[in-house]
């Protein structure tokens, strides 16, 4: 069975390979476990600065801190979360560059959008609405054509 890959063409010339979305569901399962592992160590060392009470309103609020300095630090610094670095994948603008750290903010706010992270699922490339809506893909960093 023969599959057409689909490629982006970069500002250099250069035909980018859109990560499949196995790869994609892959990149979410890494970084959510490692996101949770991240976030329950913070938030168990913060709740002993806090009264029960509030516990529930403090976890929240550092998961949500948390994900913008994990998005916003590996994706604007690396253009890629350690999940990406694992599957060899990484974030790119639509023209092939690397994104800017607005466009990383973006795609950071645009993840909290409830269900967001099925999105990617239903759509061609897989793309989903942090990508779309920043006007980023997520490529293959291997491969070229």
């Amino acid at each position: 069975m023969d599959k057409k890959i689909s490629t982006l063409e970069s500002s250099k010339g250069i035909n980018l390979i859109p990560a499949t979305r196995e790869t994609r569901i892959l990149n979410s399962i890494i970084d959510y476990a490692i996101f949770y592992i991240f976030t329950r160590l913070i938030a168990i060392i913060g709740f002993k600065f806090f009264v029960m009470d509030t516990k529930n309103i403090v976890e929240q609020f550092v998961v949500v801190i948390c994900v913008f300095t994990y998005y916003i630090f590996f994706e604007s610094v690396w253009s890629k979360t350690p999940a990406k670095f694992i599957t060899k994948t990484m974030v790119v603008m639509e023209d092939g560059k690397k994104p800017d750290f607005h466009t990383i903010i973006k795609r950071t706010l645009i993840r909290l959008v409830p269900f967001e992270s099925l999105t990617f699922l239903f759509s061609e490339r897989p793309r989903g609405w942090h990508d779309k809506w920043s006007k980023t893909f997520v490529i293959d960093d291997r491969k070229t054509v």
